[in-house]
């Protein structure tokens, strides 16, 4: 049972960091209007890193990974379809 769990862990550390970093640096980049230059592409880069350092303590950290789960991927439908919104549905 342990080994599962550590499965999971590292799992949901792996996928979460990805995408829900993207979903967070994407809807950060949306909100500010930030237009896609090089130096902007490198800070975005660096804002997702700091993010997925964050989401992997946060896994490893906490107690319970189902509600780890859900919230990783409630948070990236949320801020994904927000920046989707903001972007195409006519409001920036």
């Amino acid at each position: 049972m342990k080994n599962m769990d550590m499965f999971f862990r590292i799992l949901a550390s792996t996928f979460g960091m990805y995408f829900l970093s993207s979903a967070i640096t994407t809807f950060v980049l949306v909100l500010l209007e930030i237009n896609p230059e090089i130096q902007e592409m490198v800070e975005a880069i660096k804002i997702e890193f700091i993010l997925g350092i964050f989401i992997v303590l946060w896994v490893f950290y906490t107690k319970n990974i189902a509600r780890a789960w859900f919230y990783m991927i409630a948070l990236t439908v949320i801020f994904f379809a927000l920046s989707f919104y903001l972007l195409k549905g006519g409001v920036l």
